[in-house]
């Protein structure tokens, strides 16, 4: 299964980096994670999860957005491209993958909104984790 994962840019601490990490197992253990697919973001929850599939050897594909040539819509493009990667790559001829999307929820900014808009709309399971709540 492919996992998009998105949200949470203000996590500081290790109490962050478990629920990270315990998201991201139990999702592993039921459905082995063939890649992780993140926004190439350097900090935040992204970052950890993308250290956390380093760690157990899991791919990863990061997609930036690209200011200088999409200007405005280039988080729209960005999060169109990584639903596109996580439903196609090495898809079995004529069908699709497995794919999630988890969201790291600390406040939605307009990314956020957009790639779980985009998810839903391709049919893609979204799993809402709020990092303020489950910090507790």
């Amino acid at each position: 299964m492919n996992v998009i994962v998105c949200g949470g840019r203000d996590v500081p601490g290790d109490s962050f980096r478990r629920i990270v990490a315990k998201t991201l197992l139990s999702i592993h253990f039921d459905t082995p994670i063939d890649t992780l697919i993140d926004s190439g973001i350097s900090h935040g929850a992204v970052y950890l999860a993308r250290e956390w599939a380093r760690v157990h050897n899991i791919q990863t594909k990061s997609f930036k957005a690209l200011f200088s040539r999409y200007k405005g819509y280039c988080g729209h493009m960005r999060n169109k491209k990584m639903i596109d990667y996580a439903l196609h790559h090495n898809a079995p001829k004529g069908g699709q993958n497995h794919a999630m999307l988890v969201v790291f929820k600390d406040k939605y900014g307009r990314g956020t909104k957009d790639i779980i808009k985009q998810a839903k709309e391709a049919n893609i399971f979204v799993w809402m984790v709020d990092l303020e709540n489950e910090a507790i």
